[in-house]
């Protein structure tokens, strides 16, 4: 409760100090620090598990919908899950603005917090993104709303100036990367909407996309649905991936070519978990974990294989010396390689299978999909989201020792 009242209160406080997701956003910090006070970790679950309650209740709010981003933004977890679920809790919280006004209550404040947020998660990577809520900020600033949240209006004036400068100063670049994007409007989408990508125009990337959905749907392959839907899973906007996802040409996955099917199982987890379909999501998870049971059959075999061909190749007889680098290299390391590889997909699997029970309050699933996935781990490594699932792991343990 302590915890849910810090969360509800900076909504409407510009003077308690609002965390964005520029500190620990992947694009902006090489190594984000998620680790959070054991005796924290549980009211952060519990503010989500809450906050997505009242979301699903009061679906059109974007008040809700923020305060969900900002209980994400304090919860220690995954940090490919968290990434996605706090940008698209914003950008849902954004569509709403309107509905918010329409019902005749003032979103200044809320439209305000939200910009800048969202401002600071496009930074590093969607300059026209960027560009956009930075203007969106600006306007706001003008409401007397805005400047009575800061408690000195010399403050005011100087965050005002302070964005007027930032955002001419990033208007010339994204002059510069509009002027680069010189693709052949007759192009495959695929090549142009990578490209505006590339400049930092997501923006961009996904208008070229819904131009030619919209005038030229022939054109349009399976590989470009794929390209276009994965981008806006990255920028928050997954309540449009999901309608195109949930459409008969892409649901159920079975009716997709088999060759891209488990990428549109991963679209699809990305789209229920982020839009708060804990079911889907786990069913998706429990598919690919079954897919990836496979790999790791196949990749076992290969090992096998490769131990035995190694030891042939250091064989002073059966390998010449001047063939035996070439050997070690083709025949253990690429089959050594795989494995590796298969078992970091099976961890980030079963990471957010458990992550995703946690914030359904389903304890069991989630200590054994934890317990699961740092058993796939070797005895040395050490990826992205160990530290909070061994925190998780602790007190999981804790309470299934509590039971007995």
């Amino acid at each position: 409760a302590r915890y849910a009242s810090i969360v509800g209160g900076a909504a409407s406080d510009a003077s308690l100090h609002i965390r964005t997701f520029l500190n620990f956003h992947p694009a902006t910090a090489a190594a984000p620090n998620r680790v959070i006070a054991p005796d924290r970790i549980a009211s952060a679950v519990l503010a989500v598990r809450h906050a997505r309650a009242a979301l699903a209740v009061q679906n059109e709010s974007a008040e809700a919908a923020y305060r969900l981003s900002q209980a994400y933004s304090r919860m220690a977890s995954v940090e490919s899950l968290l990434t996605l679920q706090y940008a698209t809790t914003l950008t849902q919280a954004k569509s709403r603005l309107a509905v918010f006004a329409a019902n005749g209550w003032d979103e200044s404040q809320v439209a305000y917090l939200v910009a800048k947020d969202l401002a600071a998660y496009h930074a590093q990577l969607n300059i026209d993104l960027f560009v956009e809520h930075s203007k969106m900020i600006l306007d706001l600033m003008r409401r007397p709303q805005i400047a009575m949240m800061f408690n000195d209006p010399k403050a005011f004036e100087n965050e005002f100036k302070g964005r007027q400068k930032q955002l001419e100063a990033v208007e010339k670049k994204l002059a510069e990367q509009r002027d680069q994007l010189d693709v052949d409007p007759n192009s495959p989408p695929f090549n142009r909407m990578a490209r505006a990508e590339q400049l930092g125009l997501a923006g961009e990337a996904l208008s070229i996309f819904q131009r030619t959905l919209m005038e030229h749907p022939e054109q349009l392959k399976i590989q470009d649905f794929a390209y276009a839907v994965n981008l806006m899973l990255k920028l928050g906007r997954a309540e449009e991936a999901r309608t195109i996802l949930m459409s008969p040409q892409f649901n159920p996955v079975t009716a997709i070519e088999p060759s891209m099917q488990p990428f549109f199982r991963r679209l699809h987890r990305d789209a229920a978990a982020a839009c708060g379909d804990y079911q889907r999501a786990h069913d998706e998870i429990t598919a690919l974990l079954d897919f990836t049971r496979l790999g790791q059959a196949q990749t076992a075999q290969a090992g096998a294989l490769a131990v035995a061909t190694a030891a042939i190749a250091l064989d002073p007889i059966a390998a010449p010396i001047i063939s035996r680098g070439a050997l070690v290299h083709l025949w253990y390391s690429m089959p050594m390689a795989q494995m590796e590889a298969v078992r970091g997909q099976r961890f980030e699997l079963l990471a957010w299978q458990g992550m995703i029970a946690l914030e359904q309050g389903d304890t069991r699933t989630a200590k054994r999909a934890i317990d699961e996935a740092l058993e796939e781990l070797p005895g040395d490594a050490r990826p992205q989201g160990w530290e909070q699932l061994k925190l998780y792991k602790t007190l999981l343990d804790r309470a299934a020792a509590s039971e007995h």
